[in-house]
């Protein structure tokens, strides 16, 4: 798949939920900075995520939709 620029995530930093603004139903992965997926859902236009059941710290996060995949960083701060 090709890479894609994400247009916003958004609250960052998060107190455990974020927005992402996507055009079209996608799958979202959340890694730990050791490689560990923490989370994985798939989600439409208009949904958020909620994580706030994981440590405060940084995380990677990998949005793979019809258009490629795009890579981000969330600092989640309960």
């Amino acid at each position: 798949p090709t890479p894609f620029q994400l247009t916003s995530i958004y609250p960052n930093p998060t107190n455990g939920i974020i927005n992402i603004q996507i055009e079209s139903q996608s799958q979202v992965t959340i890694f730990d900075l050791q490689g560990k997926i923490v989370l994985e859902k798939r989600i439409n236009p208009g949904e958020q995520i909620m994580f706030a059941q994981l440590s405060d710290g940084i995380y990677c996060i990998r949005v793979k939709n019809e258009k490629g995949i795009s890579f981000g960083k969330i600092i989640l701060n309960k």
